[in-house]
Formats: C-alpha cells, sequence, structure tokens
C-alpha cells in the first residue's frame, strides 16, 4: 500500500504544477491553457489509476505443472543492451572531443 502512495504522490506532483501553468496561462489569456489541461487529466488519471479497484473479468487459470525445469539464457539480451550502452557512451564521449 506504501508503494501505491508513493506512485499516487509522484503523478500528483506534475499535475499540481500543470494545475498552476493552468491558473498561470489562464490569467494571461494565453492558448496554452488547453494543452497544460490536457496534462493535468493525463497526470490526474495516473494519479488515481492505483488506487482505484482492479476488475477481474475472467478467473486466473489454474496453473499447469510441469517438472521439467527449462534455462532459458538471458547473455544474448544483455550483450545487446551492454553493447548498445557502450556504442551510447561512445557517441557521447566522441561529441565532447570533437567540440
Amino acid at each position: 500500500m506504501i508503494g501505491r502512495l508513493i506512485l499516487v504522490v509522484a503523478f500528483l506532483i506534475p499535475a499540481v504544477a500543470s494545475a498552476y501553468m493552468i491558473w498561470l496561462t489562464w490569467r494571461a489569456d494565453d492558448d496554452g491553457k488547453w494543452l497544460f489541461t490536457v496534462f493535468f487529466v493525463f497526470f490526474l488519471f495516473l494519479a488515481a489509476s492505483p488506487i482505484l479497484p482492479k476488475f477481474v473479468f475472467q478467473p486466473k487459470p489454474e496453473p499447469v505443472s510441469t517438472s521439467t525445469t527449462r534455462f532459458v539464457p538471458h547473455w544474448f539480451m544483455l550483450l545487446a543492451v551492454l553493447v548498445v550502452l557502450v556504442v551510447i557512451l561512445m557517441a557521447i564521449v566522441g561529441s565532447f572531443l570533437h567540440r
């Protein structure tokens, strides 16, 4: 329950910031108030979603027990993520060196 409360607070912070921007743009008679209204509704919906009841449309199926355990090697995916991170870091370092 504490995790849900933290999630609600984390989404209420940008909702309150968007509400403040709505108030400021409304006072300035700016057209940006509609954009911030959409952001406010979006973050307010995200803040309310963890405390809403969960609807169950179908009962959960019974787990099928298998006697064998499969091992799926994850090192292919971890290696791909590592390669992408190295390439991103090299691009960042390269952009600083070519200035």
